[in-house]
């Protein structure tokens, strides 16, 4: 099962394995019981992080999905990038998700954390979608569910003075 394709002939899988034996899954809320109470450790279940796919399928990657696209071609930054960039500043994940929906709702210059990719792409627009649905495309961005783009070195080379976590 495919969860990711606005293009029929590019499909990125998104089904997560059971928890059982999840290897991305146990990190994730690991990483949770360390962080602050305010997402809950259910929050980020296999179901959540699907929905948040589906809605950043609907939403976010049209402008942000890489597909096989250059980095001249993109009509903003990809997830990856975007990802890296909050994950450097805002590690544990109430954290990011909490910055991240913030950015969405209502995206301001002086919160950007990718001034370089504002001055290429301008400000983005805000998405106008509930605060429970911004939560869920945040937590699948922070679950890793991106495609990580085949130009990824010449853009980590752009960004060398950021402080991103590639």
């Amino acid at each position: 099962m495919y969860l990711l394709s606005l293009r029929s002939d590019y499909e990125l899988p998104l089904v997560p394995p059971q928890p059982s034996h999840s290897r991305w899954l146990r990190p994730l809320l690991s990483g949770l019981q360390e962080s602050h109470e305010s997402i809950p450790r259910e929050a980020f279940t296999p179901q959540s992080i699907q929905s948040g796919a589906q809605l950043m399928k609907t939403y976010c990657l049209t402008c942000h999905g890489v597909y096989q696209r250059t980095q001249e071609e993109m009509l903003a930054p990809p997830l990856w990038g975007v990802r890296a960039h909050y994950l450097a500043k805002h590690p544990k994940p109430d954290e990011f998700v909490a910055a991240m929906t913030d950015y969405i709702r209502s995206p301001q210059e002086e919160k950007s954390l990718l001034p370089v990719e504002v001055a290429r792409y301008g400000l983005k627009s805000p998405i106008w979608l509930n605060p429970e649905e911004l939560q869920l495309i945040s937590k699948a961005i922070y679950s890793g569910k991106v495609e990580r783009p085949n130009w990824a070195h010449s853009y980590k080379k752009s960004h060398k003075n950021c402080d991103a976590t590639w």
